[in-house]
């Protein structure tokens, strides 16, 4: 969606007792003391300390810790490797929360994703689901006819995408790359979700067109790129994790006194991932996550460990469900020890 012409909210350093309060935590809340311990500097992801009321094993873990401006960063490590569990997008006919859809689909966690029109609610973001193609960009006349995006059309259309391939062999591998980008041989692409700009290896907002310059000259920054914002982001490293991040403050106002693109390639860097994609942020950074047993009920609830509130309609966003064809699991593969 788009940010621009918008003014950032400013939220002042401050001391502990106001971070409560802007966080909506005490100190008996799970996870707190974790947060406070790694405000000061950010450790890679298996260093992190894991709230246990929201992960499973070793291959599904939850963190949650500050940032040096006091946002909150809500943060899912996922082993691709473990096929108990399955990570794919999801997309929405029409824009529904992502709680409801997390709850409609019996996720595990569910976040926001793809780019899409406030106007018409159409997504300007390719989505691919189990090999077949889910919306196509080129048919949202707001996009395609907007006369401001017509000399940046074909840069916008091959924006960056997350991918998951598969090979013979079954084995999964998650990447990175261009829209337009051929899948390497030997490998079928199972899922994708388009958003950007790419963070990493290099942070790419001008090449994928998010900074750009209008025919009169003045410099369009469609996202913020350089303003603190709520932001939601998925990584990758080099041994197969998937690691999906939200950064926020509690008000979630659209720039919350979250990060800029820059200080969440530099945060998704440290967690030691090798690379990264920024995903629709502001008002639509969303993560939800189901706890305990209670994803085996048949009516089970979710938490929003980040959501507006109300909670934002998405077009589209990233899942992790149980395989369903691997039976009821109850994830003792790689358990966490009691």
């Amino acid at each position: 969606m788009t940010w621009q012409n918008r003014n950032p909210y400013t939220l002042y350093k401050s001391a502990t007792a106001l971070a409560l309060l802007i966080l909506g935590l005490s100190l008996s809340t799970p996870g707190y003391q974790a947060a406070e311990e790694q405000n000061a500097s950010l450790k890679p992801w298996n260093e992190l300390s894991t709230e246990r009321r929201y992960s499973i094993s070793q291959s599904f873990r939850f963190c949650r810790f500050q940032t040096k401006n006091g946002s909150m960063a809500a943060l899912l490590i996922f082993d691709l490797n473990d096929r108990n569990f399955v990570l794919k997008p999801f997309f929405n006919q029409r824009n529904a929360t992502v709680s409801s859809t997390v709850k409609e689909q019996k996720g595990l966690v569910g976040l926001n994703g793809g780019f899409f029109n406030l106007s018409n609610g159409e997504s300007t973001s390719y989505v691919v689901i189990d090999g077949k193609n889910q919306c196509d960009p080129k048919q949202n006349k707001a996009l395609i006819e907007n006369p401001e995006l017509k000399s940046y059309l074909e840069i916008i259309l091959n924006r960056s995408e997350l991918r998951i391939l598969e090979d013979s062999n079954k084995k999964l591998k998650a990447c990175i790359t261009f829209h337009t980008d051929p899948v390497p041989v030997g490998w079928t692409l199972l899922h994708s979700l388009q958003a950007g700009p790419s963070l990493l290896p290099k942070l790419t907002d001008c090449e994928e067109a998010f900074t750009r310059q209008s025919p009169e000259g003045k410099v369009i920054d469609s996202i913020g790129v350089k303003k603190k914002a709520a932001r939601t982001a998925v990584g990758i490293t080099r041994d197969n994790h998937v690691l999906l991040l939200c950064v926020a403050n509690k008000n979630q106002d659209e720039f919350s006194s979250g990060v800029t693109l820059d200080e969440l390639a530099q945060m998704l860097r440290e967690l030691g991932c090798s690379q990264a994609m920024n995903l629709d942020g502001g008002t639509s950074t969303t993560m939800v996550i189901t706890e305990g047993d209670a994803r085996d009920e048949s009516d089970y609830s979710v938490d929003k460990v980040i959501a507006g509130e109300p909670e934002k309609l998405v077009k589209s966003g990233l899942l992790i469900e149980k395989n369903v064809n691997r039976g009821k699991s109850r994830y003792m593969i790689n358990s966490f020890p009691r």
